[in-house]
C-alpha cells in the first residue's frame, strides 16, 4: 500500500504533479480503439505508476524518519543539559564555597556525559564546560580518609578529600551557569526548526498520498472506459 509508513516523496510540488498527471491525461485522451493508445498506456501503466510513486514516497518517509530521530535525540540532549543547569543553579548565585558543595555539580556533568555518550556533540561541549569549571575553581578529589589518632594522641577528623582551592568570586559562577543555559537554548532552537521541517514533510507526504489516490482513481476510470468502448 502506498499509505504505508515505510514508503516516502522527495517533493510533491507542481512540477511533479504535472509530470505524473500528464502521463495519465495522455493515456486517458488517446484513442481507445486505435493503435495510438498503446504507447500512451505503456508509458505509465498502473503498475509502473504505483512503483514510481512508492519510490518517491520512500524518499519522504526516510526524511520523516530522520527528523523524528533527530527530535528524540535533541530531547535527550536537552534533558541532560537541563539537569546539569539545575545542579549549578542549586549552588546559588555565588556558587559553591567548598569541595562538598561543588561535587554535585561535577557529578551532574559526569551523569549527563555518560548518558549522551562521549561522541555526542552536546556531550563534547559538556566535557569542555566541565573541564573549564574544574580548572577555574581548583576542584580536586584527593581521596577520602577515615578519622584517626595521630602520633601525639590527637584526633584527626575524617576527610572526604574534596578540595576547592579557588571558589567562584564576583559573577564568575553566573558565567558558568549561563554557559550551560546557552547550550540548552541552542538545543531548543534547533529542535523547533526541526519540528517545522517535520511538519512540512508530513504535509508533503499527505499531499503525495492524496495525489496518488486521485491518479490511481483516474487510471481505473480510464481502463473502465476503455473496456466499455471495446465491448460496444
Amino acid at each position: 500500500m502506498i499509505t504505508s509508513a515505510t514508503s516516502p516523496l522527495a517533493q510533491t510540488d507542481w512540477g511533479t504533479r504535472q509530470i505524473i498527471e500528464g502521463h495519465i491525461e495522455s493515456a486517458a485522451t488517446a484513442p481507445i480503439d486505435g493503435t495510438d493508445a498503446a504507447p500512451a498506456m505503456s508509458a505509465m501503466s498502473p503498475d509502473a505508476l504505483l512503483s514510481y510513486c512508492q519510490v518517491q514516497l520512500g524518499t519522504i518517509d526516510g526524511e520523516i524518519g530522520n527528523q523524528m530521530n533527530s527530535q528524540e535525540l535533541q530531547l535527550r540532549q536537552r534533558t541532560a543539559v537541563e539537569e546539569v543547569q539545575s545542579a549549578l543553579e542549586a549552588c546559588g548565585s555565588q556558587g559553591p564555597a567548598n569541595g562538598d558543595q561543588m561535587k554535585p555539580c561535577v557529578d551532574a556533568f559526569d551523569k549527563a556525559i555518560m548518558e549522551l555518550g562521549p561522541n555526542d556533540p552536546v556531550s563534547r561541549q559538556l566535557q569542555a564546560a566541565r573541564a573549564k569549571m574544574v580548572s577555574d575553581y581548583g576542584y580536586a578529589e584527593l581521596g577520602a580518609t577515615d578519622a584517626k589518632t595521630d602520633a601525639h594522641g590527637h584526633q584527626v577528623p575524617a576527610d572526604d578529600g574534596l578540595r576547592l582551592t579557588k571558589p567562584p568570586a564576583n559573577d564568575a559562577w553566573k558565567g558558568t551557569t549561563d554557559g550551560v543555559g546557552n547550550l540548552t537554548n541552542d538545543i531548543r532552537s534547533s529542535a523547533e526548526i526541526g519540528m517545522l521541517k517535520l511538519q512540512d514533510l508530513v504535509s508533503k507526504r499527505q499531499q503525495a498520498v492524496e495525489l496518488v489516490t486521485g491518479i490511481m482513481a483516474k487510471t481505473d476510470q480510464t481502463l473502465e472506459d476503455g473496456a466499455k468502448a471495446i465491448g460496444r
